[in-house]
């Protein structure tokens, strides 16, 4: 395979991938609510006086859990495909997607906010 179509395959899975980034961001609340919160978090690094490592675990928790939304969304897309009938086996593996998702999320705000009062509380004085 010559270089040329190494980039050009290479660019294909790009596409791919934000197609499907930005349809789950135009098309999915709860992928959106979590965008929104983690806008949220952005803002407040930007504005606090983070240590590089702090900023580091506070993107890599936004990630984690935009991540594993997207993870939990196609879980649901495709067993709403496979069996569209309401089903307890299918409800059951949409809680436990869903339930991956709250898990890491109660453990990242709680990291988060051990790592963001105490400089919330040192600006406000």
């Amino acid at each position: 395979m010559n270089i040329l179509n190494m980039f050009i395959n290479l660019w294909s899975k790009f596409k791919v991938a934000f197609e499907g980034l930005f349809f789950g961001l135009f098309n999915d609340s709860s992928i959106q609510l979590q965008f929104a919160l983690g806008f949220i978090v952005v803002v407040l690094i930007v504005w606090l006086p983070l240590e590089t490592f702090e900023v580091i675990i506070m993107l890599l928790l936004i990630g984690l859990i935009l991540s594993l939304e997207y993870i939990n969304t196609s879980i649901e897309w495709i067993c709403d495909a496979l069996i569209p009938q309401e089903n307890a086996d299918v409800k059951r593996i949409k809680d436990l997607a869903s339930a991956a998702v709250l898990w890491m999320s109660l453990f990242a705000a709680s990291i988060a906010l051990i790592i963001l009062i105490p400089h919330i509380k040192e600006i406000l004085g």
